[in-house]
């Protein structure tokens, strides 16, 4: 199968185009993941510095359960992705996913319970939002490379705003599935508990 010239160079522009656009997205992607490991890493070493001041103690369950957020998130946060996210959050059966959202947001309250009321547990809470917050961002921002394009465009900036804020309500679901995918596999760096005493 023979093509005219013109219609030769519009396929190879095409073909192009298109490897063109995946390896940017791959760029994209990877540079999302990278940067979301970093601003984890930060969200750690304050929950870690937060430890050692004595407000809240290593051996608490809050601060076990967000650390291993944290942790999961962070080791598996090149496989977070728009596609894999709206796959989870819209085609999981929704009485299974209200069920382990409920769940887990029970076990987290339960945790804070642990903690001192007032400032100690309201830091914790807004470390976690944080965590929450930053994963949220990478699912919009890391998954369409042209995420911050979509942000200004008149006609687009709808659909962007509604998954970003669809994005950061069900951020959780990512955290839970990370958490699960790291207990299942080998376990990654010791935590401070094992390095740092415990407050008593």
């Amino acid at each position: 199968m023979t093509f005219d010239p013109e219609t030769a160079r519009a396929l190879q522009t095409v073909v192009m185009s298109t490897v063109a656009a995946m390896l940017v997205a791959k760029v994209c992607r990877e540079c999302a993941a990278d940067a979301l490991r970093q601003r984890l890493d930060i969200l750690e070493r304050q929950l870690f510095e937060f430890a050692r001041s004595g407000r809240v103690r290593f051996r608490d369950p809050a601060y076990s359960m967000l650390l291993d957020s944290i942790r999961s998130i962070s080791r598996f946060s090149d496989r977070i992705s728009l596609t894999r996210f709206l796959i989870t959050a819209l085609f999981r059966p929704g009485r299974t996913t209200r069920s382990l959202l409920e769940n887990h947001t029970q076990r987290w309250l339960e945790a804070l319970r642990h903690v001192e009321k007032g400032p100690a547990r309201e830091t914790m809470v807004y470390l976690r939002e944080q965590v929450l917050h930053e994963v949220g961002g990478r699912i919009v921002l890391g998954s369409l490379p042209l995420g911050s394009v979509l942000a200004r465009v008149g006609p687009m900036r709808s659909i962007w705003l509604w998954l970003h804020n669809f994005s950061l309500r069900n951020a959780a679901i990512v955290e839970i599935d990370a958490r699960e995918a790291a207990h299942t596999s080998r376990p990654t760096r010791p935590s401070p508990v094992d390095k740092a005493p415990a407050f008593s």
